[in-house]
């Protein structure tokens, strides 16, 4: 006996069944018939955060619309199941201030987040959001995580990229060229007299965001 399961890391989505039908006959006759069974997908898992919290400094001339983070999950169920929305409010704690939230706004499909209004808060002013990924499934499930957004100088503005490949990159199935480059990114650092910048590829929490180390 077996429990279907169509998720990671199995992905089953057909399971083939032979039947044999014999008779009591000399000599014994037979015939068989094969079964393609689909294995329907339920929503079983929650949406799980690329990163364990988020920490982001916010320089305190940003602009209206500058984006600050992204917030990102994923859902190894499929479909519905697997397509999320995002939302984010002020964290539940003594230190906050419900309205907090109104300088922020959340894109749900992305989960961009950008500023929403001019910030007129101190330096080291400390954010406690709560950023919220939920599927589509029925019923749905969710998972939450903390976001945690600190003001800072305004010379202490974080590098921008400049170029790079983009969001996405296409690569083929079966793809074994360990020593070629797949993407090359430039930046600028933002440190008025200091122009070094450095580079580390982020490990997530999950397959899709490097967990296993596929790409250094």
């Amino acid at each position: 006996m077996q429990i279907f399961n169509r998720d990671e890391p199995q992905r089953e989505k057909l399971v083939h069944v032979t039947v044999k039908a014999t008779d009591q006959g000399r000599p014994q006759l037979e015939d068989v018939c094969t079964l393609a069974i689909k294995i329907k997908d339920i929503n079983d898992n929650a949406p799980v955060f690329d990163r364990a919290s988020y920490v982001v400094a916010l320089a305190q001339d940003m602009e209206v619309g500058d984006m600050i983070t992204r917030i990102s999950a994923t859902d190894v169920d499929e479909g519905d199941n697997q397509r999320i929305t995002y939302d984010l409010k002020s964290a539940a704690s003594p230190i906050n201030v419900e309205s907090d939230i109104d300088y922020f706004k959340c894109h749900y499909q992305t989960g961009v987040v950008t500023l929403n209004q001019k910030l007129d808060k101190p330096i080291n002013y400390v954010f406690q959001l709560l950023a919220t990924a939920t599927d589509s499934g029925n019923p749905p499930k969710s998972s939450s995580i903390h976001v945690t957004l600190d003001v800072k100088e305004s010379s202490n503005k974080a590098p921008k990229f400049e170029t790079g490949p983009g969001s996405s990159i296409d690569l083929p199935e079966g793809y074994s060229d360990f020593g070629r480059s797949i993407a090359n990114y430039t930046a600028r650092s933002n440190i008025p007299g200091d122009e070094t910048v450095f580079f580390q590829l982020v490990r997530g929490r999950t397959e899709q965001t490097n967990k296993d180390d596929t790409f250094r």
